[in-house]
């Protein structure tokens, strides 16, 4: 719906940091079609949700971009399409609520669409991890949603890890994000102890990590 951006990858310009404009210049003639009309969905049979979920002004998961894009392209969907969720959400969004939103813009039942939930693993870049050697976990709501998901992102993703249930991936994406967010405040905080005390935070963590058990390095953010 940003219609800057839809300009500017139609142009061969990229507007992501880790794709290079001559990647998006290879396949936008060929392979990649983008714009601002989700009547493309028609005849996919796959769909890919990912959309912001921040923080609503009371700190609860503001769910309105799923439901907007669920709005926009519901209509389009055709029986037997996989709907793939990859934002950071809540745990039961997969199953209740986007299941919920599919029902109620399209004219499809519940017996007649997939879902699956495929959280995003990102570090933007990062030289050695990407999207292809990146583990990509997924989970659908039953076996022939998760096979669909593994088909599809195994087109393109080196290592797929089936999960259990989509509760088990979307906790897991909490897990991952609450741990590098606690740890990075952590040391951040570290910093400016350190600094009180005349210390080089560089030595300290150089030296906690020598034990070869029990503590994993992280470095603290240039704010």
């Amino acid at each position: 719906i940003d219609r800057v951006k839809v300009e500017l990858i139609e142009s061969g310009k990229s507007p992501i940091e880790d794709i290079s404009d001559l990647e998006i210049q290879n396949v936008i003639s060929s392979k990649l079609k983008v714009g601002l009309d989700f009547s493309f969905v028609n005849g996919s049979s796959v769909v890919v949700i990912c959309v912001p979920t921040p923080l609503d002004v009371d700190r609860k998961p503001d769910l309105s971009l799923i439901d907007g894009a669920v709005k926009s392209f519901a209509k389009y969907l055709n029986k037997s399409t996989l709907i793939i969720l990859e934002s950071t959400v809540q745990p039961g969004t997969t199953r209740d609520y986007l299941v919920s939103l599919i029902l109620k813009y399209s004219t499809l039942t519940s017996d007649e669409f997939n879902v699956a939930y495929s959280p995003e693993r990102i570090d933007p870049a990062n030289k050695k991890w990407n999207l292809k050697n990146t583990p990509k976990i997924v989970a659908g709501l039953n076996s022939a949603a998760t096979k669909q998901a593994k088909d599809f992102y195994s087109k393109f993703v080196d290592n797929i890890i089936q999960c259990e249930s989509p509760e088990v991936a979307e906790l897991a994406k909490l897990l991952e994000n609450t741990f590098r967010y606690v740890n990075i405040s952590f040391i951040n905080e570290l910093s400016i102890f350190c600094r009180s005390f005349g210390v080089d935070l560089n030595q300290v963590i150089a030296a906690a990590s020598t034990k070869p058990y029990g503590f994993m390095e992280f470095n603290p953010g240039p704010g």
